[in-house]
């Protein structure tokens, strides 16, 4: 019988690290929201740019800004910190 053991296993990439795929089949938690986090986040991210003036807008009208004051996003690059993870900024 013939066994390939130089096949490398298959790597998903969770919040902090990676796991192997036979190892998250072996967890006892439910991996779903580990292994879908980077996704989730990447279309957020896009969902936030892509609505960018609607959510400027909205914000500046809840806050009652007058005066020709208005709410901005921050851009794109100050939402990330250096562990990657996404906070939406607001000036």
């Amino acid at each position: 019988m013939f066994t390939n053991t130089s096949i490398a296993p298959t790597m998903l990439k969770t919040l902090h690290d990676e796991i192997s795929l036979d190892a998250a089949l072996e967890e006892e938690q439910n991996m779903l929201h580990r292994l879908t986090y980077w996704q989730k986040r990447s279309d957020l991210i896009d969902y936030l740019r892509d609505n960018k003036s609607e959510i400027e807008s909205v914000v500046s009208q809840h806050l009652n800004l007058k005066g020709g004051g208005r709410c901005s996003l921050s851009p794109l690059r100050e939402w990330i910190n250096e562990l990657q993870h996404l906070s939406s900024c607001l000036h």
